[in-house]
């Protein structure tokens, strides 16, 4: 199913500090992009993805959620 990504970040980093830090959760997502799972089940979810990462001695936390679409 694919789910239309809304990821929020709390975080200083500037935005292309932030792509890079959510690669490292699903490659190749881009902000506004389309996420393909096939863990998701049903017509929609609430799921959030906390990836911890030290950039600079300063710890980030990024979130994706989403909610699936009919493909």
């Amino acid at each position: 199913a694919k789910a239309l990504a809304d990821w929020k970040v709390k975080t200083e980093l500037q935005s292309k500090d932030i792509d890079i830090g959510i690669r490292k959760i699903i490659p190749g997502l881009k902000p506004g992009e389309y996420v393909t799972s096939d863990d998701f089940d049903g017509s929609c979810f609430i799921e959030s993805i906390n990836y911890q990462y030290n950039v600079q001695n300063k710890n980030c936390s990024t979130r994706i959620s989403g909610v699936l679409i009919d493909a």
